[in-house]
């Protein structure tokens, strides 16, 4: 029964310590873009590596009106890299549908197939406006200069809150480390 005991904790630190954690983000997280017929531009996007690891990033588009083109699908960041650019084309049509228009870029971390993985994907949207909703957010300028400012504060927060996350993930290894050596001694001189 003790054997036993010790090989499911033994088990339990082994799943804690192969638990593969990667941080990344894509900026901007919203590109806003004002309708102009035939309207084509290429534009930078960001993905950066803030857990200072070896990343590869897939790029997906969601596009259902075909007005993006990615040049990159695939972005590679060594462990020195903090951020890598990628970037798209937007090419509107000459009349802005009924229905709108808008497409989206997706990041996700290929699998290394080591370990527990939790997969985030990540999204940078494309919004086309029409005139009307130009009009609209002109009125709110002020608001948006505060809604930028909160995502710069929120993407700090971010940073700072997978820190803390991986900081507790090592604290609990190492706590799990240190009671299956008090057991293992427990059990020796019993």
């Amino acid at each position: 029964m003790k054997r036993k005991k010790q090989i499911w904790m033994l088990v339990i630190i082994l799943l804690f310590t192969l638990y593969s954690v990667s941080a990344f983000g894509i900026a901007p997280a919203k590109r806003e873009i004002s309708f102009a017929s035939n309207f084509q531009q290429t534009f930078n996007g960001l993905i950066v590596n803030s857990n200072n690891e070896d990343l590869s990033i897939t790029l997906k588009e969601i596009d259902p009106n075909n007005i993006l083109e990615l040049q990159e699908t695939t972005i590679f960041l060594s462990a020195n890299e903090y951020e890598k650019t990628f970037h798209y084309t937007i090419t509107l049509p000459e009349e802005l549908p009924k229905d709108g228009l808008s497409a989206s870029i997706q990041a996700f971390p290929e699998k290394d197939g080591n370990g527990i993985q939790m997969v985030l994907i990540l999204e940078s949207q494309i919004v086309i406006l029409a005139p009307s909703e130009i009009k609209e957010q002109s009125k709110d300028i002020e608001s948006i200069q505060q809604e930028s400012l909160s995502t710069t504060e929120s993407s700090e927060s971010s940073t700072t809150f997978s820190k803390y996350w991986i900081s507790l993930f090592v604290l609990l290894v190492l706590i799990s480390i240190i009671l299956l050596i008090l057991f293992l001694k427990k059990d020796s001189e019993g």
